[in-house]
């Protein structure tokens, strides 16, 4: 009878895997595992490009086309990439207009970059992590007008209510309305994409908090899985991927307050770890303490981790060795590890040294 009941389970586990297998998935018999849209395992190898659309923001002035190319030449197979928000000058791109510019109305020019994001992720077989909101952008554009803000913008976010804190995006029933638009919206144009690996709701989810530097809170939870639930229920076959502010509630010098709902939660699917405390002198106990025990806590919850972003300063003298640590400690914890990357910013695009780091510790050969 136990001989029977196994073939059974052996059968449904089969049959499931092939009604999904059109998309990523996680391997029901190890949790920790995800399989490909063929059924078979998936080793994700990538890098945060956040405007990955825009020219100007990558690399050699790399459009979208180049710069999935780039990836796949050298055999990254995982972008993250976030929906334009706000009016911000960044960078040296031009400014150009968000996602929304008027609640709940979808700019045409940006739909179509994304749409590019998904021809080129299905043409160069490179998966893409897309997500719908980003706090950075709307918490420095909840002002009223350019002076008010501590980035430069051209204009308050359309999610700004005056005369209240950027709390209120998580809690005000009417922003909550056009969030979950928004999510329904993209989850049913992008529902059949085969290199679509994982919806993220927001990237690192509570930072449009005025203090991000708390314990646990409802309201963003709530919010999180309203919008996370409004995904599932336009597109029921891609996971959902959550991230919270690494730094802020596990800096090197803080204690560490993970918040276990979220990571509990039905709505993920996949947990992610952001970091960036490898710039101070005590880089390497926070590496081996601190930032090792929180990959070992997360993959605690029986479900796949990803280090979704971290980084280190390019004027740090030993940034390569200090990325090549975390990468490893990463490899020992079996968890993939994505580089943040930034034309403009303080931590700099790929390249060729860490690509070359990148392909010793994770694929085991030197490829440059």
């Amino acid at each position: 009878m136990n001989y029977l009941k196994g073939i059974i389970w052996v059968l449904f586990l089969f049959i499931t895997i092939q009604v999904r297998a059109d998309f990523v998935q996680i391997n029901p018999l190890s949790p920790g595992q995800f399989l490909d849209q063929h059924g078979k395992p998936l080793a994700v190898h990538g890098i945060n490009r956040f405007a990955i659309y825009e020219a100007k923001d990558n690399q050699d002035d790399m459009d979208v086309e180049a710069y999935f190319k780039y990836l796949a030449d050298n055999h990254f197979n995982l972008v993250r990439v976030i929906v334009r928000e706000g009016y911000v000058k960044e960078g040296q791109r031009e400014v150009k207009i968000p996602l929304e510019s008027i609640l709940g109305v979808y700019n045409q020019e940006h739909l179509q970059e994304l749409d590019s994001v998904m021809e080129m992720a299905k043409k160069y077989k490179v998966y893409v992590i897309l997500c719908i909101f980003d706090h950075y952008f709307l918490s420095h554009a909840w002002v009223p007008d350019i002076a008010s803000s501590r980035i430069p913008i051209e204009r308050a976010t359309p999610y700004y209510l005056p005369q209240t804190i950027s709390d209120e995006f998580y809690s005000d029933p009417n922003l909550r309305f056009y969030a979950k638009k928004r999510a329904s919206f993209l989850a049913s144009r992008y529902k059949n994409e085969k290199y679509l690996f994982a919806w993220e709701p927001m990237n690192e989810v509570n930072g449009v908090l005025k203090d991000s530097y708390t314990p646990e809170n409802q309201q963003v939870f709530n919010w999180y899985e309203d919008v996370a639930s409004a995904i599932k229920n336009a597109d029921p076959h891609h996971l959902v991927s959550l991230s919270l502010t690494g730094d802020l509630y596990y800096s090197p010098e803080g204690e560490y307050q993970p918040w276990v709902s979220f990571y509990k939660s039905s709505a993920t699917d996949i947990i992610q770890i952001h970091s960036y405390g490898f710039d101070n002198a005590n880089w390497r106990t926070f590496l081996k303490g601190p930032f090792n025990n929180s990959l070992k806590i997360a993959k605690s919850f029986h479900k796949p981790v990803l280090l979704g972003e971290f980084s280190v300063r390019t004027d740090n003298p030993i940034r390569n060795e200090i990325i090549k640590e975390i990468y490893q400690t990463a490899k020992d914890n079996q968890i993939p590890a994505m580089l943040w990357t930034h034309r403009w910013d303080q931590f700099g695009d790929l390249n060729k040294k860490i690509i070359k780091i990148y392909h010793q510790i994770f694929l085991k050969k030197d490829t440059l």
